[in-house]
């Protein structure tokens, strides 16, 4: 698919009070190791490395869709979505990261309140401060991946920016080498393309 925009930002949208409670929750919930793929969850350290747990405070969803559908409408994206997947919240540390892949896959899920849906939209909710908590870490977006042309670093990326983007487009973190870089990723879930 071409489009115009391959992704729309939106700078702090949110209050300092609710990203210190989404970084609060997800620093005391147990965290794991990140896995690749939705349905085999494998762990593959040359894709990615970091740490993840999840959030379950369903008030998340009251702050963060109304901003994916008016970015939805923004972008002339038009996806049709009304699910949400639980939110995750990542840790990258030092030499951490997340190499080139994209959100979306190519089954449904099978099972589950979401069976018969697919990731349509993903959105990042960036929870650090770039040269205070953490250095590196950059997300690029690959647009060649999307009939565009070329990689652009998304560099607009501050503690409170909330990106959203097609589940379909490559993106990655590169490795963070200094500090602790913490988000909260969402998916966003619809029925397939027709």
């Amino acid at each position: 698919m071409i489009f115009e925009n391959y992704y729309c930002t939106f700078d702090n949208p949110f209050s300092e009070n609710f990203i210190a409670e989404i970084k609060k929750e997800g620093l005391a919930t147990k965290q794991q190791k990140a896995s690749i793929g939705v349905l085999d969850k494998k762990k593959n350290t040359k894709i990615r490395k970091s740490k993840i747990s999840w959030i379950k405070n369903p008030l998340v969803y009251d702050h963060t869709n109304p901003y994916i559908h008016k970015a939805n409408l923004l972008s002339k994206w038009n996806f049709q979505w009304d699910w949400n997947e639980a939110p995750q919240f990542t840790q990258y540390g030092k030499h951490d990261f997340y190499n080139w892949h994209v959100d979306g896959h190519t089954d449904s899920y099978g099972e589950g309140p979401h069976k018969g849906k697919m990731r349509k939209l993903s959105s990042i909710l960036l929870l650090s401060e770039p040269g205070k908590d953490f250095e590196g870490g950059e997300f690029e977006i690959d647009f060649d991946s999307c009939g565009g042309k070329g990689k652009k670093i998304v560099t607009e990326l501050k503690k409170g920016t909330f990106i959203v983007f097609p589940s379909f487009v490559k993106h990655r973190v590169k490795p963070v080498t200094k500090g602790i870089r913490h988000s909260m990723v969402l998916w966003h879930l619809g029925f397939p393309w027709k």
